[in-house]
């Protein structure tokens, strides 16, 4: 028996939430192996550690600050972080104060990476007006390289 397309969309809505659900535990796992140094006696470092997790140090770091800002200091639930999607909890990081982490994650779910981008530009530079050079690329029809002209 087939399913609908509405059931389809339902577990794929639900899958992307497990799979942004894995990323804040492993924020959080990557956060007690560099606390507690449960790497060493396997690997000679973290980074080694990362290496063979296939993933940078960039990006575990960025996991382990949405672990840490909204899970170990303001409370957030696994499962509210997980609709919002890490990347977006992270873009928004500037925007929290002291009392307003659900409401920062509700904007996290709500919005695009790039509006959140947008709210924390005008949060850091009120009053502000963009301007700046035009900047031309070239692209390469074969590779996709970008080259400044």
């Amino acid at each position: 028996m087939s399913k609908t397309a509405a059931a389809y969309i339902k577990e794929t809505v639900a899958l992307r939430d497990k799979i942004e659900g894995a990323f804040i535990i492993l924020g959080e796992r990557f956060h007690k192996i560099l606390e507690d140094g449960l790497w060493k006696g396997t690997f000679e470092s973290y980074a080694e550690f990362l290496a063979e997790m296939r993933i940078s140090e960039a990006n575990a770091s960025k996991l382990m600050t949405v672990y840490r800002t909204y899970v170990v200091e303001h409370g957030v639930s696994h499962e509210k972080l997980a609709r919002a999607g890490w990347s977006n909890l992270y873009t928004a990081i500037p925007l929290l104060k002291e009392k307003n982490a659900e409401e920062v994650v509700q904007k996290a779910t709500a919005l695009r990476r790039a509006d959140i981008s947008d709210e924390v530009r005008e949060k850091q530079y009120p009053e502000h007006e963009c301007k700046g050079e035009i900047v031309r690329y070239r692209i390469c029809d074969t590779c996709g390289k970008r080259e400044r002209v």
